[in-house]
């Protein structure tokens, strides 16, 4: 049975993966490793061993790394333009030919590039971005999707296509969710973070992975957990002892005033109430 991993950020998820998991720009400082158990002792949905940082730091990396507004404008103005040029010429050209797909498929290509090309004649960057939030609660009925090249009217055009079928014919739309026009994934995936709030969560939970033993835990986190509370812990230990300790002498000490204890004798010890004044 497959188990899959993927980024989460707010409503979206990004870099969907099976059986592995991709680390993108986490690092080592970012892992967590935080158990809570059910009844039986196995890990609960609650468990979260991962790697987790804010929206900002994330955001950060990538703008390090060559991805920022200015990139993710050109980028997008390179996507759209492509994909509005290759749509432009393959409907002129299925109008115009015989397709080797029959009938059916050469109606449903030809209405879906009729709905698509006007947007793609006006929509900008600003429009996906303001929209993706939207698209992403979009409720989705599987029977929309009965028949290929699904067109969802919402009475926005924008809206309309970011919430539609995928198109799987088109390079532009390959690496990304919402058909957001891109060259590379990571490009879709700061989008996402741009219009995500600083302090939110960008998190990659592994903890099923790990139960499925098809990677590693992070047993170096809980050994250096329960290394720094090593010392709390021999300390309470030993004020339990020393407690106890305490109470077993008062007790011999209340019978008589010298006592045998390991070899050591105490003398009159001075507990209050033990003794009276003059003995």
């Amino acid at each position: 049975m497959s188990t899959w991993t993927d980024i989460s950020i707010g409503n979206f998820t990004l870099y969907d993966t099976q059986n592995d998991y991709h680390q993108w720009y986490f690092q080592k400082a970012d892992r967590v490793r935080e158990i809570v158990k059910d009844e039986d002792g196995s890990w609960s949905e609650g468990t979260f061993i991962g790697y987790r940082t804010t929206v900002a730091q994330m955001r950060r990396r990538l703008q390090l790394n060559g991805y920022d507004r200015a990139a993710l404008e050109r980028d997008f103005s390179t996507a759209i333009e492509s994909w509005k040029t290759d749509s432009i010429a393959e409907l002129a050209k299925l109008e115009s030919e015989e397709h080797p797909h029959g009938e059916n498929y050469l109606q449903y290509r030809i209405t879906w590039l009729k709905h698509v090309i006007p947007v793609l004649e006006n929509a900008t960057l600003d429009d996906w971005l303001d929209r993706l939030n939207k698209a992403a609660c979009w409720p989705s009925n599987e029977r929309d999707f009965a028949q290929l090249l699904t067109w969802i009217e919402t009475g926005d055009p924008v809206l309309s296509l970011m919430v539609s079928s995928v198109d799987g014919d088109c390079s532009w739309v390959r690496d990304s969710n919402f058909n957001f026009p891109c060259t590379q994934r990571d490009f879709y995936s700061l989008a996402i973070l741009l219009i995500t709030e600083d302090g939110a969560v960008c998190e990659l939970d592994l903890k099923w992975l790990i139960s499925a033993e098809l990677t590693d835990d992070f047993d170096d986190l809980e050994e250096k957990h329960a290394g720094a509370t090593q010392p709390l812990r021999h300390a309470r230990q030993s004020l339990s002892e020393l407690s106890a300790l305490v109470g077993t002498v008062a007790k011999l000490a209340m019978r008589q005033p010298f006592v045998l204890f390991k070899g050591l004798t105490f003398q009159k010890l001075c507990l209050p109430g033990a003794f009276r004044p003059g003995d």
